[in-house]
């Protein structure tokens, strides 16, 4: 039984976006409110109008919409969904009062809230629904956001362990120049990139950890206002409005979340050494050590241009580093202060 496109359990309207008013069915049995399919017929001329829900071509048989056969279950189902006051058990909810912010009955009009500014209460839900509608846009656009920042997140954690395996092999490979000599600084090289990697990745994770509690609480307010879009209630509508306004759903609220990310980035390089003739005492200083390298995290790509000195006094190496996704780094090699030169090609295996 298809109820205006809508699923049985909402008792929503799906012209109206309200609980069923004396729910009809159509020819091609979707369900919608009597005066809703009046209003749909009356903008189409010709005798026939589409249905709402399927399109398909529907004409009112002889008496009009009164005619037409009345969805009971619909509408005995409308009737249990009516809210009915706390105070006046017996009375329903039929106005909203905007002061309060609440779903009142006549009673409560006429007593409690009697010098109060009130709506009628199916009219100010039909507007709140319709700011839940937007809230809802903004709440998908941004998990948008906050899942692009958890995949440059992801992303950026591959990219280090990707890294941490090419300056692995690096080192290994420098190693195999002076096995005998180098054995010692070999494993402190490797000792160091496991500290600098662990601590990266430790770094990372935390950031992963937050924006994953981000998404969960991101997540929760949209189930939260996805029920109060169905559930057609007035409690739980305004309940979910002042949430989006003034709680978790707020702009504020939600910005916070989406705005936390990657700031800053580190690598794992090898820093080294390189002189003409490579001596034993010169051992650690070819083999290299770890440390991180920091990058800039900019919107779509990482690019970086840094110079640092990997030694002290004027035997200094500095490396500057330009690296784009289409093409390889390019690394400058200087052994004195301010004089850089065109690297060799034992100078680039050693990057």
């Amino acid at each position: 039984m298809a109820i205006g496109g809508n699923d049985a359990e909402s008792a929503i309207c799906a012209v109206c976006w309200e609980i069923y008013r004396d729910p009809r069915f159509l020819p091609c049995h979707h369900t919608f409110c009597a005066q809703c399919i009046t209003d749909v017929a009356n903008r189409h001329t010709g005798g026939t109008f589409p249905c709402p829900s399927c399109r398909e071509p529907t004409s009112l048989p002889e008496g009009g919409v009164a005619a037409l056969q009345a969805n009971f279950y619909i509408k005995k189902q409308s009737e249990s969904n009516k809210e009915m006051c706390k105070i006046h058990k017996k009375k329903e909810l039929e106005f909203y009062c905007v002061r309060c912010q609440e779903a009142i009955c006549i009673n409560c009009k006429m007593t409690k809230h009697e010098q109060h500014q009130t709506e009628d209460l199916h009219t100010a839900i039909q507007q709140k629904h319709k700011n839940l509608l937007t809230d809802k846009s903004r709440l998908q656009k941004a998990e948008e956001d906050l899942r692009e920042r958890l995949k440059t997140t992801r992303a950026e954690r591959q990219a280090v362990l990707d890294k941490k395996a090419a300056v692995k092999k690096n080192i290994r490979d420098r190693h195999a120049v002076m096995v005998a000599a180098a054995d010692k600084f070999r494993d402190e090289a490797l000792d160091s990139l496991r500290s600098v990697s662990t601590d990266i990745d430790s770094d990372i994770a935390q950031i992963l950890e937050q924006q994953e509690g981000d998404m969960e609480k991101l997540l929760d307010i949209q189930r939260q206002v996805e029920r109060a879009c169905t559930s057609g209630k007035a409690r739980d509508v305004i309940s979910v409005v002042q949430e989006m306004r003034t709680g978790r759903g707020s702009e504020q609220a939600v910005k916070k979340l989406t705005s936390q990310g990657l700031k800053t980035v580190y690598r794992p390089v090898l820093c080294f050494k390189i002189t003409g003739d490579v001596m034993l005492q010169t051992t650690r200083d070819f083999m290299g050590t770890v440390t991180k390298m920091e990058m800039e995290v900019e919107a779509s790509e990482v690019r970086m241009l840094k110079r640092f000195p990997c030694g002290q006094e004027s035997d200094i190496e500095v490396f500057s580093l330009s690296h784009d996704d289409d093409d390889p780094p390019v690394v400058w090699v200087s052994y004195e202060r301010r004089q850089l030169k065109e690297p060799s090609q034992q100078d680039i295996s050693g990057r």
